[in-house]
């Protein structure tokens, strides 16, 4: 929203303040430049400007307009250098109160830098700013709105908000400053929502929507987008204009030649107004539904038939044309309704994702197949698995950004058929990972190990190794799901306690790693206490050599199996062993080992044995969440864009759970 530094229309000739002479001004920069080999002269020659403009300004009654600017850019000049400037505020103030353009524009533009939204000042230049803003001048108006946009607290943003949206619905309003008054808007609704009531705005504001100013339509389509990140349901009629316009752009091919870029009519007006189409249901009417599906068919048809045809598109032209078509296929996503159009987005994204030159392109192509996924209609999950090995490729990509875009596509793209390929896939790339990327890999694999689990065990032998090869990514509730499954399923009880007690043998076992086998192997140890080498006392012996390097909590979990062991196994041995740790433990420095330390060792030895069995039997079944999705997503913080793929991937979900 900020002015045109260059030139700008001023009674009716081109007006360009950065052609005006100020020689002063010169000569200090040019200065500051001989001297910006060496910190000292710099700061020498700064010391003395700053002396010279607070002497100039103790006058200043005897300023004129010209000097008094010349300053004020002196003293933005030196600000920008990242100097502090503690005085000249004042002066800046008094220039926005000229009625010459120049001296308002510097003053403007100090403001903007020097005062920020706490400072004293902020309050002298308001009435300023509502007399420029009610003015007739198209400059005033645009240089006041830049200062409301990017200068103010609440109370300020309260006091010009009713008169910003005032110019905005004018009907004698211009098209500048009608662009500027709308940008404005939203930045304020962005900072403040409060301070706007958008229902009160629908129809004045849908109706600038559909004008024939596509600058104009443009900026209101960015306000429109801001109004339905916090709530869709009044702007409902806004889809019809939305479609009406694309058409126009895109079917009848009316559009300016002043909003063509690079062969594309209006790029940006499209993006926009095929995002905020994605906020609703493909239109019941009849005509709108025809019209949108004109649409949508004619820019992925043309985008195939453009490429084939055109090999040496510039990059501009390129990243207009994609962006514009990716937009197309997202809203075909959301409609989710025509089989051809989904088949052929399909199409596209594939060749998208396979594009080794463009690595903008290929993370377009992934983020946007792992939303086709959702996709009912269609043949959009036979595409996606023919480019699997691909996708898996891309695990190892040198981008970051490839990288996550891929783990996201595999995790959607996962089903039973291909579940045992892909977390084997995930496993194996977890061994060389990067550790930003770790935790959300070890989750992804949790959950689809769990969801598409044909057998429990194979559940359990997953998270083990994933335990074995990240587990300082292994989060509590990975850790609390896997106990909860063990413990509600009897038929992988044994099973699991036979890796656990391989497992924590390892010399190089995962403090995670010990607390899952110390609770399996407390509750259920017995079912593998006649195996070979996985008695009692093999089993105590395993648990307890990793005692001293682990955590207190995890401490406290074996001192609970201990006494689960006690109770358990009759072995003399053995129980002498446990009692002889509860007595080493029982002036313990932290005071939950402390505790159990001399409880467990009453428990063992004053108390009778048949209350001692009800004490220690075994877990009861756990309440468990159906979906471990749920159970395991990490806590989502505050949106700033309404997510219109959520509803698909829950209702997916729920599919699936059925």
């Amino acid at each position: 929203v900020g002015p045109s530094l260059s030139r700008v229309e001023h009674e009716g000739r081109l007006f360009c303040p950065a052609k005006m002479e100020m020689r002063g001004l010169a000569t200090f920069i040019a200065d500051i430049r001989k001297a910006a080999t060496s910190k000292e002269n710099e700061q020498i020659r700064v010391d003395k400007e700053l002396a010279k403009i607070r002497a100039k300004f103790k006058e200043s009654s005897k300023l004129s307009g010209y000097d008094r600017k010349k300053y004020i850019c002196k003293l933005l000049y030196m600000f920008m250098l990242g100097y502090e400037i503690d005085f000249g505020h004042m002066e800046a103030v008094n220039l926005i109160s000229s009625d010459k353009y120049s001296e308002k524009h510097i003053g403007y533009l100090a403001c903007t830098l020097l005062l920020n939204e706490n400072h004293e000042l902020l309050m002298l230049i308001t009435q300023s700013i509502k007399s420029d803003l009610n003015c007739h001048k198209e400059q005033f108006q645009c240089l006041a709105l830049t200062a409301i946009a990017n200068v103010g607290g609440k109370e300020f943003a309260e006091s010009m908000a009713q008169d910003v949206q005032k110019i905005l619905l004018h009907r004698d309003t211009k098209a500048i400053v009608r662009k500027k008054s709308a940008l404005t808007l939203l930045r304020l609704y962005r900072k403040y929502p409060e301070i706007l009531s958008p229902e009160n705005v629908v129809e004045p504001v849908l109706e600038l929507l559909g004008g024939v100013d596509f600058g104009v339509v443009n900026c209101v389509a960015s306000l429109l987008l801001g109004f339905l990140a916090k709530d869709i349901t009044p702007y409902q009629a806004c889809v019809g204009k939305c479609i009406r316009v694309l058409s126009k752009i895109i079917l009848s091919k009316d559009c300016a030649n002043d909003y063509v870029y690079y062969g594309v009519p209006a790029p940006w007006l499209q993006i926009k107004l095929f995002r905020i189409l994605e906020h609703y249901p493909m239109p019941t009417d009849g005509a709108l539904r025809n019209q949108i599906t004109s649409v949508l068919n004619k820019i992925i048809t043309a985008s195939e038939r453009i490429r084939s045809m055109d090999k040496s598109r510039t990059p501009s032209r390129n990243n207009a044309v994609n962006s514009a078509l990716i937009e197309a296929i997202n809203l075909c996503i959301q409609y989710d309704k025509d089989r051809d159009l989904i088949n052929m987005s399909a199409n596209i994204l594939g060749r998208f994702i396979t594009d080794t030159k463009d690595t903008n392109l290929r993370y377009l192509g992934l983020s946007t197949m792992a939303r086709l996924a959702y996709c009912s209609e269609g043949d959009a999950m036979d595409h996606i698995r023919k480019h699997q090995q691909t996708i898996v490729l891309s695990l190892k990509d040198s981008d970051i950004s490839i990288r996550r875009r891929a783990l996201d596509l595999l995790y959607c793209m996962c089903d039973r058929c291909n579940a045992g390929e892909i977390v084997g896939e995930l496993l194996e790339y977890l061994t060389v990972a990067d550790f930003n990327i770790r935790e959300d890999l070890v989750l992804k694999i949790a959950i689809l190990s769990e969801k598409f689990a044909i057998e429990f065990s194979w559940y359990v032998d997953v998270i083990m190794n994933v335990i074995q090869q990240a587990g300082d990514f292994v989060s509590d509730d990975v850790y609390y799901r896997v106990v909860q499954i063990i413990t509600n399923n009897e038929e992988i009880q044994r099973h699991s306690a036979d890796i656990c007690f391989k497992a924590v043998q390892s010399s190089a076992a995962h403090e995670v790693c010990v607390k899952v086998a110390g609770y399996i192997l407390g509750e259920f140890g017995y079912l593998i206490s006649d195996l070979p080498d996985q008695g009692p006392m093999q089993q105590f012996n395993a648990l307890h050599s990793k005692f001293p390097f682990v955590s207190n909590p995890t401490r406290a979990i074996l001192l609970n199996t201990y006494m689960k062991f006690y109770n358990m196994f009759d072995n003399p041995p053995l129980r002498e062993k446990i009692i002889k740790v509860f007595d080493e433990n029982k002036t313990h420095l932290d005071a939950e080992i402390q505790q159990r330390a001399t409880e467990y060792r009453v428990l063992a030895t004053s108390i009778r044995e048949d209350i001692v069995n009800v004490v220690l039997e075994n877990m009861p079944q756990y309440q468990m969440k159906a979906n471990a999705a749920d159970a395991l997503a990490k806590p989502a913080g505050e949106a700033t864009d309404k997510n219109v793929w959520q509803e698909k991937a829950k209702q997916r979900e729920q599919q699936e759970a059925q």
